[in-house]
């Protein structure tokens, strides 16, 4: 949401100078670790490069606004990756429960595993940011529903 910011005050070249930055630095991050880890390299560079895009516009928008709520940014972060690290495990965990039960190598039941696995991903996600009251899953369940109701 910080790039928006940047075109409202009138400053379009700070965030394309900031994604051009973040494309480089992802494709040598992915060049990088794709060879020592495989395609989970390829995650991990994209989300490495994500944070870094993330990290340079707080910092050149905390510098043009004179300052932000770095303290409730941290506190939102510190959350989601509390909720996101119980997600990881619980779906680790259910996947390879489902590959135990099931262990076919056909594409029903592949297809079947990844669903169910990303259905109890979403819904540990869900409860996670719920219990930890990140303000953000609040925000998007309300959006979500007032959406719903029009129609």
């Amino acid at each position: 949401m910080t790039a928006p910011a940047f075109y409202a005050l009138g400053q379009s070249r700070v965030p394309v100078t900031i994604s051009f930055i973040t494309v480089l630095a992802n494709a040598a991050l992915n060049l990088a670790l794709v060879h020592a880890m495989g395609y989970r390299g390829l995650a991990l560079g994209t989300s490495m490069a994500a944070l870094l895009n993330a990290s340079l516009l707080l910092i050149m928008l905390s510098r043009r606004l004179e300052g932000i709520e770095g303290r409730a940014i941290a506190n939102a972060l510190a959350r989601i990756a509390v909720a996101a690290a119980i997600m990881g495990a619980a779906t680790v965990g259910v996947y390879g429960v489902l590959v135990a039960a099931w262990p076919s190598g056909r594409l029903i039941p592949q297809i079947i595993r990844l669903g169910a696995t990303i259905g109890v991903a979403l819904a540990v996600l869900a409860v996670s940011a719920h219990l930890l009251r990140v303000p953000q899953f609040a925000e998007g369940v309300a959006l979500i529903t007032r959406r719903l109701r029009r129609r």
